[in-house]
């Protein structure tokens, strides 16, 4: 996907990723508490905009396949 007009977003996100990443792969606190912060971290990010973009872009590309 083309992501040149989200690249604020997909940093932002990024940064949200690298934050928890570690620490819910390994089990290092409790995934109740801290995974609905992560995933309301993603949302404030942008997460909702690029996935939005990207369905908009597969969209398209299936009417011309």
């Amino acid at each position: 996907p083309n992501l040149d007009e989200l690249k604020p977003q997909v940093a932002s996100c990024k940064s949200v990723i690298d934050e928890f990443l570690e620490a819910l792969d390994f089990g290092i606190v409790d995934v109740d508490t801290v995974y609905p912060q992560f995933i309301a971290k993603l949302k404030s990010s942008g997460a909702d905009e690029i996935i939005a973009e990207v369905q908009k872009q597969i969209d398209e590309w299936q009417k011309v396949k």
